[in-house]
């Protein structure tokens, strides 16, 4: 079975937010911008600018839009459109941002380089700047930080992951005037990292019942996702699709390494 959209909701909601020795809570759920931004479980207003810079730089490294109503609805990605949400909780004018600061480039995702980037010129300097969101691992990569601070990075990411949560982390540039910026490679480099953002896509109400009977039945389950493990792990023990023994779990990398024999035998677990 797939994940996300099957067995959940993919209604993707903020619900927490970490930058380096700081983590952040994020209340309310779905698409309308209603909730607060918690530290220690105390509202904070206004939010530290660190938090401000995470927040602006994922959502201006985004396609996605809310469409207010009686019930707020979104057009583009769900994932993009949760960033736009808590972005909102924490007082951030989008619009103003992108009015001030207009997209001039954008390096789109792909499922190689697992990141986006926007580039906008800066309201203050007049330079350009550039924001990167993707996968935390990738991202870390390309910015300019010790071991130790990355290190802190990872522990960080998972413990989010831990509670079930999809990670995506953030990171800026200011782009120098010799970057040429159709190559991804050239401006993806030396980035300051910004913080991470997780967010939880709640299970159907439906699934868990159906996965009982599948185990009542016999039937032997295998989620497929594009999440990271440790999250996807997360997510099946909540449902019930993992019993308390350890999990299998196999990435990309390892599964295109395994010899049939070896995949056959993985399988039998």
């Amino acid at each position: 079975t797939d994940k996300t959209g099957t067995l959940t909701r993919n209604e993707m909601t903020v619900t927490a937010l970490w930058v380096p020795d700081t983590r952040f809570d994020v209340t309310g759920t779905g698409y309308a911008p209603q909730g607060n931004i918690l530290r220690e479980n105390l509202p904070v207003a206004p939010v530290p600018e660190a938090l401000h810079d995470l927040l602006l730089a994922g959502s201006l490294c985004n396609n996605a839009r809310l469409i207010p109503g009686e019930t707020w609805l979104i057009s583009g990605d769900p994932t993009e459109a949760a960033i736009l949400v808590a972005a909102a909780k924490a007082g951030l004018n989008i619009e103003a941002e992108l009015s001030a600061g207009p997209r001039v480039k954008e390096i789109a995702f792909d499922s190689l380089r697992k990141r986006m980037t926007t580039i906008h010129q800066d309201p203050q300097s007049g330079h350009l700047m550039a924001y990167t969101k993707g996968a935390p691992k990738e991202l870390l990569k390309l910015c300019a930080m010790s071991q130790d601070q990355k290190t802190e990075v990872l522990r960080a990411y998972d413990n989010l992951a831990r509670s079930g949560l999809r990670v995506l982390a953030a990171a800026r540039r200011n782009v120098p005037p010799d970057v040429q910026l159709e190559f991804a490679e050239q401006v993806e480099k030396d980035l300051t990292f910004l913080g991470l953002i997780g967010m939880m896509d709640p299970p159907r109400d439906e699934v868990p019942e159906a996965i009982a009977r599948c185990h009542t039945a016999g039937i032997r389950m295998v989620m497929i996702t594009g999440d990271y493990g440790v999250t996807a792990e997360a997510i099946a023990r909540r449902i019930g699709m993992l019993r308390p023994e350890p999990a299998t779990v196999l990435n990309g990398f390892e599964l295109d390494a395994m010899s049939s024999e070896k995949l056959q035998a993985r399988l039998q677990s």
